[in-house]
């Protein structure tokens, strides 16, 4: 006879917690919570690896190609329509604004760097 199928084996404790959530969550169950995890990691990563990146303007680089045109002289003023030139005018105004805004920068650092220099001498 085979006495080993006599003796009745005893889960532990822990085996019986284990086995407890083991039924109250399928393995399936488990795979489609990880499945959503996974997807929900990469949706988060995506929006804000979007919400970062910059986004080009094509309207604004369609403006600098046609201002670019202009100046070498493949198109003129009379080519373009109204919309198209009060775009390039405002694009100009905005350019002006900015090589202002720069060369205020620009001297108010080297005036600061006189105003260092003869003070230290």
């Amino acid at each position: 006879m085979n006495n080993k199928s006599l003796i009745v084996y005893e889960k532990g404790f822990f085996y019986k917690i284990k086995m407890f959530f083991k039924n109250i969550f399928n393995e399936e169950d488990l795979q489609e919570s990880n499945d959503y995890k996974y997807t929900n990691e990469q949706e988060k990563r995506s929006s804000f690896s979007d919400g970062i990146k910059i986004k080009p303007d094509f309207e604004k680089e369609k403006l600098l190609k046609m201002q670019k045109d202009y100046e070498d002289g493949l198109i003129k003023e009379e080519d373009m329509t109204q919309e198209q030139v009060k775009g390039i005018e405002n694009l100009y105004i905005e350019q002006i604004t900015k090589l202002r805004e720069i060369y205020t920068e620009y001297k108010y650092k080297t005036a600061n760097l006189r105003k260092k220099l003869t003070t230290n001498n």
